[in-house]
């Protein structure tokens, strides 16, 4: 290969790397899949002055990716006439700390602006800045947030995004916020602000929303389906050859198995499609088949979070018990109920059809001890009682990647096909 193929081959991939993004969430709505009742919903809650919408789930089903989508949606909705300022909230922050960020990425906004519109937003810039940075009595209070979003609010349409709510600094800190989207509801403010972060529910995410639960409105993030999974694969393979001229495609039953190994995660659905695609650009095929996507697996595990990876390792990491590895498997295997958790009696049959040998509680019991203790923590528990304890993981990231595994290493049991 020469110098130019090189070049052809990584413009290709590039193109494939926009597409599929496991470590960056999609902004283009013309490469967002599914999630259609949840955007939906989002935008009625926008349009809907004293609304605020909400948005939680697990981590990694997509909900910083639905949020881009709506901030790209009410931006052309509002052509020229809108800003949007997105915060990242960060480990222990304060709500004080947390406006503080607003307004530095507020400034950055305004300054991304045209000339003019940057002169029409000058003085609300240094006001907001001075009731933000300065306030009166050293501490940042709700009105002085209400009164510099009404300010910003007068000038142009104005969308706030509040990401990773759930990494402040506890939840005695969200009080603030709650008062903040009661007042700004309350006072007929012209802005949306939309809060999203992990929780199983949203007592789970913000204190005191049952005051303010007319202005909330909740965008439940489930898993995906595996139809929108099997979506994401093919529409992304379309969007490749529309850009590039080169068919590529795969079929149903492959984008079904690639679905169905995401157990409902997007994150992996882009591992595996970007994985695939890449495997068949390089050997030239045009068509991604399970024997692609099965060789795709080994670079996929090298391209998995280095957190899953090495908590993996640790967790199969014991030289007097070569049982782990499958044990773990079994524990992705065993049938869950609706919030993921298994016992250890689904376990050990998961674990007699992996290994084709009877394996008793007892096996089982102690590998989970192990997977649910310090210092591995894969697990969490559940328990009622002395006698019944279930498990569910504790990154529910993690599950597709023990299937992965087994899978790559050729573990599964006949009845997983």
């Amino acid at each position: 290969m020469d110098v130019t193929d090189i070049s052809v081959l990584h413009a290709k991939l590039a193109t494939l790397k926009s597409i599929f993004r496991p470590s960056s969430p999609t902004d283009d709505v013309n490469l967002f899949r599914g999630r259609t009742r949840q955007i939906e919903s989002l935008l009625t809650g926008i349009a809907e002055i004293g609304q605020h919408p909400v948005i939680y789930g697990e981590r990694g089903v997509g909900k910083t990716s639905l949020s881009y989508i709506a901030r790209t949606l009410y931006m052309s909705m509002h052509a020229g006439e809108a800003l949007s300022v997105r915060v990242q909230c960060s480990d222990s922050e304060s709500f004080s700390e947390v406006w503080t960020h607003f307004f530095r990425s507020f400034r950055s906004e305004v300054e991304a602006l045209d000339k003019e519109q940057r002169e029409h937003m000058k003085d609300v810039v240094e006001r907001v800045e001075t009731l933000l940075m300065f306030p009166d009595n050293d501490e940042l209070a709700v009105h002085d947030v209400v009164e510099a979003l009404s300010l910003i609010a007068s000038r142009k349409n104005l969308l706030v995004i509040l990401d990773e709510f759930d990494r402040l600094g506890g939840y005695r800190e969200t009080i603030p916020f709650a008062d903040l989207v009661k007042s700004v509801s309350d006072d007929l403010v012209p802005m949306t602000l939309i809060i999203v972060g992990v929780a199983d529910n949203i007592d789970g995410l913000i204190q005191g929303h049952q005051s303010i639960a007319r202005n909330i409105r909740q965008v439940a993030m489930p898993r995906m389906s595996d139809p929108e999974l099997a979506e994401i694969l093919t529409g992304g393979f379309a969007a490749y050859s529309e850009k590039t001229g080169e068919s590529l495609s795969c079929d149903a039953r492959t984008a079904a198995s690639v679905a169905r190994i995401s157990q409902g995660f997007p994150y992996y659905t882009h591992l595996l499609g970007g994985a695939a695609g890449a495997e068949a650009i390089r050997d030239g095929e045009t068509v991604v088949s399970q024997a692609t996507v099965f060789r795709a697996m080994v670079r996929a595990v090298e391209d998995t979070s280095h957190a899953i990876r090495s908590s993996y390792t640790e967790a199969v990491s014991a030289r007097a018990d070569a049982q782990l590895v499958p044990t773990l498997l079994a524990c992705a295997l065993a049938e869950t109920d609706d919030i993921g958790y298994f016992s250890s009696t689904d376990v050990a049959n998961k674990l007699s059809e992996i290994v084709k040998a009877p394996r008793q509680l007892g096996h089982v019991n102690s590998h989970l001890k192990r997977f649910a203790g310090d210092p591995i923590w894969i697990l969490e528990e559940r328990r009622r009682g002395e006698r019944s304890i279930r498990y569910r993981f504790r990154d529910p990231l993690m599950k597709p990647f023990v299937l992965i595994k087994g899978l790559e290493s050729g573990m599964m049991p006949e009845s997983y096909a």
